[in-house]
Order: C-alpha cells, then structure tokens, then sequence
C-alpha cells in the first residue's frame, strides 16, 4: 500500500494490507485495501471503501465497504456497505446492523438489536427495531420491535413499554402514542394510528384514535371512542 499508517504506541497486532493512506489507532484491527479509511478501536475490521470510520467502543465490529460510514459506540456490529451511513447511539450498544443504503441513522439512547437493511435518509432511534428499505422512514420511543418494511415518510413514534407496531408500505403513514403495541398499517397515504391494537389495511388519510380499531380501506375514515 501507499501512505498508509499504524500507531505503533497503541496498535499490537494490527494489520493493514494494501491500499492508501488507511489507518489504525488500536490493538488487533484489521484494515483491507481502500483508501482514508480508519480504525480507532480494538478487534474492528475494515474491508475496501472509502473513507470509512471504526471509532471509540466498536471493539468486535466491522464496516464491509462503502464510503463515508461510520459507527460510534457499537459493538459487535456492522455497515455493510452504502454511503454517509452512521451508526452512533448515545450509549454503548451491541449487536446493531446497518447493511446498505445512503445516509441511513441509528441512533437512540440504546440501539442494540435494531437492523436497517437499506434505502435512503432512514432513522432508527431505539433498540430492537427494524426498517428494511425506504426512504425518509423513521422510527423512535422507548417501545420495542416497531418495525417499517418498505415506503417513504412513515413514522412509528412508540413511547410505552410494549412493541411491535408495524407499517408495510405506502407514504405519509404514521403510529404514535404512548402505547400503540399490536398496531398495524399495511398500506396507503397518510393514514395515522394512535392506540394499540388497532388495524389499518390500506387507503387514504384513515384514523384509528381506540383500541382494536379496525379499517380495511377507504378515504377520511375515523374511527375512535
């Protein structure tokens, strides 16, 4: 390689194998070809790509490939590949995935166990969640296993001790509340949930305000105590 460099205070059996201008600060890292890559940290591994970076708490972790990702305070975790992706709880957590995708968030007092599979400007920001593809998805709360499959601008906002809320598709969706557990929308545009149990198959603007609501289709539906 080119310009590559290892601290040598900090760095014991650390390896960089070819590339340029790559970098390691920390024991046992790993760094396979690419160029600006760096890994702060101890046990991380870096494999090609660009600009890639492996800091403080990531021990056990690994970015495939890309460019312009980074992972903060994660361990044993992984990006797999994408661009701009960032993973950076405010505490340490384990076990958090980012697999593609461009400028993708997890983020959170905790993230541990969520995934985001791929897409573009979607954020996690809690543990055991998961949006699989999309753009503009969001999830956040204290809840756990919301999950957002595909679609654009949905929100689950899930802020109660219970979980899995769960939207399919569509655009403009959103479930929120304080316990919207068991909550369900399939698909369709801007139809909005806020209590649990409640379920929305698909169609437009459609509200469930109650428990065990159900909607199967339609425009401007209602349906609350």
């Amino acid at each position: 390689g080119i310009k590559n460099y290892i601290s040598i205070s900090n760095s014991v059996y650390s390896t960089i194998l070819c590339g340029q201008e790559n970098f390691i600060s920390g024991s046992r890292n790993i760094v396979v070809g690419g160029l600006k890559n760096s890994a702060i940290t101890t046990y991380g591994i870096i494999l090609n790509g660009y600009s890639n970076v492996l800091s403080s708490n990531t021990h056990f972790s690994a970015i495939l490939g890309g460019s312009g990702n980074t992972m903060i305070k994660s361990t044993l975790s992984l990006i797999g590949q994408g661009k701009s992706n960032l993973i950076n709880p405010i505490n340490t957590s384990k076990y958090v995935t980012l697999l593609n995708g461009f400028s993708n968030r997890i983020y959170g007092q905790y993230s541990s166990y969520s995934f985001l599979g791929g897409g573009s400007n979607n954020k996690i920001g809690g543990q055991n969640q998961i949006i699989l593809n999309g753009q503009r998805n969001v999830i956040t709360g204290t809840g756990f296993f919301s999950s957002i499959i595909n679609g654009r601008d949905n929100i689950i906002y899930n802020n109660g001790s219970n979980g899995s809320p769960f939207i399919g598709n569509g655009s403009g969706n959103t479930i929120l509340g304080s316990d919207v557990s068991f909550s369900f929308i399939g698909n369709g545009l801007n139809n909005f949930i806020s209590s649990k149990n409640s379920f929305i198959g698909s169609g437009n603007k459609l509200s469930a305000t109650s428990v065990y609501s159900v909607s199967l289709n339609g425009i401007r539906n209602i349906s609350r105590q």
